[in-house]
């Protein structure tokens, strides 16, 4: 439940503001939001969905936590880097269907 008025602003320059790619740019807009006491019972869980023809699905959700944009963080980070990225580069998608793990 939106704690302000000014939380939606908040969330839109965010983003606007932000640099670098599409998912960064969300989680931006989400810290933003958060900085504005977007949610009136208090932050308790958070996620992230992008789709993308040219990429694998990427879904991460945070369903319990004293701090779950830090936590949604570090999950993207891990996510996006090391062997789970270099398998999900390689995940058939709308714009490859064919590709294939090399693995």
């Amino acid at each position: 439940m939106l704690a302000a008025a000014d939380v939606v602003g908040a969330l839109v320059a965010g983003f606007v503001e932000a640099r670098g790619a599409f998912p960064g740019q969300l989680l931006a807009a989400l810290r933003a939001a958060d900085a504005a006491d977007s949610d009136s019972r208090g932050l308790q869980s958070a996620a992230l969905l992008v789709l993308s023809p040219a990429h694998a699905p990427l879904s991460l959700r945070v369903d319990w936590s004293e701090a779950p944009l830090a936590a949604l963080d570090a999950l993207f980070a891990r996510a996006t880097s090391g062997d789970y990225a270099a398998w999900a580069a390689q995940v058939p998608c709308l714009d490859d269907p064919t590709r294939t793990y090399a693995g």
